[in-house]
């Protein structure tokens, strides 16, 4: 069964003008009666050939734009032509002198027949660029581009010890992608989803995680230092030996992280959660704990000098051969037990 132009028409603007899985999943899905009776008796057949025509569209995008563009910080051309799409010929006419609509126009052709759609041209250069971004570091093209966010849909990605310097991942679904020793210096990843992700190594600082999904990844030995995380979530992640001077890490969840070795000089952890967290040989000097939930958390030889902890949560916190001297506690919250603690060792240290 030959595809009509119309549905080709409206595989490209989904492609190339959403590039979500939800946007794949719906052109690529039977429209007709007919497609519909013939993609049950052959068990998903129309389905299938949709979706391999899919995933020819988006090879040859990929394979164009490497060929009338430098680089994928150049200017898209104005015109982009894909022969041959099933005996097609698709042209994407970008807002210039040809085209005064402020929208990609997409004309699918073929004989005397031909077929269009109108896409936003913003989605459109972000769908582009994430197709060359795969190019650049080798990843697979995949159906899905974009997130429902509209971030690249990087899932599981292997991009050790790339340089993604000032990259902008804001909404990028990073989970369970291998990022060891990458450079991320001044990244955008507000709202990034970097759950399971391996960052040891890596270099993020001044990086933007604002409201990030961090939990469950491992940091070993990253650098963090001005790092933005705030809002981030950072639930069971491993920040091991890492370097996190002068970190913004407000409001940041980071219940039963491990941050043992961790350098935290001068943070800003107010507002944070650290319950039931670990820390051993950690360094907290000068850092912001103002209204911090730290109950139950474990501090072996932590250095909290100079640290504020006032209105901290301190509820069955352990405190274990650690220095507080001048740091504050007033108005925090205690349990009789670490109040006894705080007596007993450390009442001239305030």
């Amino acid at each position: 069964m030959e595809r009509s132009l119309d549905s080709l028409a409206g595989m490209a603007a989904s492609a190339f003008g959403t590039g979500s899985y939800a946007a794949m999943r719906q052109a690529t899905s039977p429209k007709t009666l007919l497609e519909y009776l013939i993609n049950f008796f052959t068990c998903g057949g129309i389905r299938r050939r949709n979706e391999k025509q899919y995933q020819e569209l988006i090879e040859t995008m990929a394979e164009t734009l490497k060929s009338v563009m430098p680089d994928r910080g150049a200017p898209l051309p104005e015109s982009l032509i894909l022969d041959d799409i099933d005996g097609c010929r698709v042209e994407f006419s970008l807002p210039g002198d040809n085209n005064e609509t402020g929208h990609v126009i997409v004309r699918v052709s073929k004989g005397g027949h031909s077929e269009m759609r109108e896409i936003s041209t913003d989605c459109f250069e972000i769908v582009c660029r994430a197709l060359l971004f795969r190019c650049e570091f080798s990843l697979p093209l995949e159906a899905t581009i974009l997130t429902p966010l509209g971030g690249l849909y990087l899932k599981d990605a292997i991009l050790t010890g790339v340089n993604l310097t000032e990259e902008n991942l804001c909404g990028a679904d990073l989970s369970g992608a291998n990022l060891e020793g990458a450079i991320l210096f001044m990244a955008d990843c507000e709202g990034a989803n970097l759950k399971g992700a391996n960052l040891s190594g890596a270099s993020l600082g001044d990086c933007n995680f604002t409201n990030a999904c961090l939990e469950d990844s491992i940091l070993c030995g990253a650098t963090l230092d001005r790092a933005n995380l705030t809002g981030a979530s950072l639930q069971r992640a491993s920040l091991l030996a890492c370097s996190m001077i002068e970190c913004n890490c407000s409001g940041a969840n980071m219940e039963r992280a491990n941050l043992s070795g961790a350098t935290l000089i001068r943070a800003d952890m107010s507002d944070v959660t650290l319950k039931g967290t670990t820390m051993v040989a950690t360094d907290m000097e000068g850092a912001i704990l103002t209204r911090a939930n730290l109950q139950k958390a474990s501090f072996t030889s932590t250095n909290f000098a100079g640290a504020d902890l006032s209105q901290a949560n301190l509820k069955n916190t352990s405190f274990k051969d650690c220095t507080l001297i001048h740091s504050r506690t007033e108005e925090a919250r205690m349990s009789t037990s670490t109040q006894t603690l705080f007596n007993e060792f450390y009442s001239e240290d305030f």
